[in-house]
């Protein structure tokens, strides 16, 4: 009786003791899964996939020097290297670096009002670089646009008026080549100031204007006032400029609501602050509409509500290929966290469609190797990244 007894006790000792094994074993195996798609959400995390229209864009991750919060620009060194720019730290050094006297001028006191350095880029072997300033003894804020690489400083804007109302997120920045000049855009710097706004229409102001420079002219140092440096006029905040064969497309921000996307032609007038699709930030007046207004360019797109929309470039020839003839363009926002494939008619640039990509992060701006043809986006605390659009739909056979 007692070995039966015995026998029954090894039998259940034995049973709780392998069930107990397969509750740790399986609980050993719900940790092991559970790390590994930890893992696998980390490796993932440096490529991200988003479904679009019948393809695929991807953002592959690309390692920095540096982490950047608020980028000014990104060039790529020979060795497959980038360097990216922060528009708020690193100012003095980089000054220095390439020789540029402050002159009892201060570009730092800017970053209260959201300056520094707002922009860099190459223009044909040449750094340049578009600053903040503020003179040390008369309180003066302007913009400054130095080449670097040859320490001359080439635009000096004028002082600006309503100096509490100054705010330098609105100092536009975009900036591309035509006909072997450089096209760089300057906002109107404020929020809702009448007094800053109202230099986009004053012949006499380099503020709200799209400026063109020969090589000759960023090679010779800033002494007065110029209008022949006048391309266009009439813009609160273009950030982006881009040549599509010859066209200059631009992408500026309106004021609460009314982004837009502009066809820029030498000698036109855009209308800021007279016209707008927006309206201001305080109280409840509107702007008129821009449409059909004689000596006033219309936009060719309106974004309503704003997009914070920030960057534009060409798109990779796989995607241009798969919507041609129609033109093809890529465009950042902030707010939106998006990037928007926007098709144009080939005949008359009118806007076919603008499909939004959310991509969960702020587009702060493109940069294309003009060797590669790659395109990055670069984004405010979220990193660089390569873009990819992939699995292509076929075309059906007629």
């Amino acid at each position: 009786m007692k070995k039966i007894i015995a026998l029954c006790f090894i039998v259940i000792l034995s049973i709780l003791i392998f069930k107990d094994f397969d509750k740790t074993k399986s609980e050993s195996l719900r940790i092991i899964h559970k790390y590994s798609s930890k893992l696998s959400q980390h490796t993932a995390a440096k490529t991200s996939s988003f479904a679009a229209n019948d393809y695929v864009l991807r953002l592959e991750k690309i390692k920095l020097q540096s982490e950047i919060a608020k980028a000014a620009g990104v060039l790529q060194g020979p060795t497959d290297s980038f360097r990216a720019f922060e528009q708020q730290s690193g100012i003095l050094e980089i000054l220095a670096e390439h020789k540029i006297d402050l002159d009892g001028r201060d570009v730092l006191k800017t970053i209260i009002k959201a300056g520094g350095m707002k922009r860099v880029f190459m223009f044909k072997n040449n750094l340049i670089g578009l600053f903040t300033f503020v003179s040390n003894d008369s309180g003066c804020y302007y913009a400054s646009l130095i080449n670097l690489t040859k320490s001359v400083e080439f635009m000096r804007g004028s002082c600006l008026p309503d100096v509490e109302q100054i705010d330098f997120n609105g100092m536009g920045g975009g900036h591309a080549e035509l006909n072997d000049k450089l096209l760089v855009a300057i906002g109107t710097p404020t929020g809702d100031s009448d007094e800053i706004s109202s230099l986009a229409q004053n012949l006499n102001s380099y503020y709200g204007k799209i400026l063109q420079f020969t090589l000759k002219d960023v090679l010779t140092p800033f002494k007065k006032f110029n209008k022949l440096h006048i391309f266009s006029i009439g813009h609160r905040n273009p950030q982006g400029l881009i040549n599509l064969g010859g066209l200059i497309f631009s992408v500026e921000h309106g004021p609460k609501g009314g982004d837009e996307i502009n066809l820029i032609k030498m000698g036109e007038n855009y209308g800021w602050p007279l016209y707008s699709f927006g309206s201001k930030y305080a109280g409840n007046s509107a702007y008129y509409a821009n449409v059909g207004i004689n000596g006033f360019m219309t936009p060719i797109y309106t974004f309503i509500p704003s997009i914070g929309i920030s960057n534009i470039t060409n798109c990779p020839q796989i995607l241009a290929s798969r919507y041609a003839p129609a033109k093809c363009l890529l465009v950042g926002s902030l707010r939106a966290k998006s990037i928007y494939v926007v098709l144009l008619n080939p005949i008359n640039l009118s806007v076919l469609s603008a499909e939004q990509i959310n991509v969960g992060m702020r587009v702060r701006e493109f940069y294309q190797n003009e060797l590669t043809k790659d395109i990055y986006i670069i984004s405010d605390e979220d990193g660089f990244y390569k873009i990819h659009f992939e699995r292509m739909s076929k075309f059906f056979k007629k």
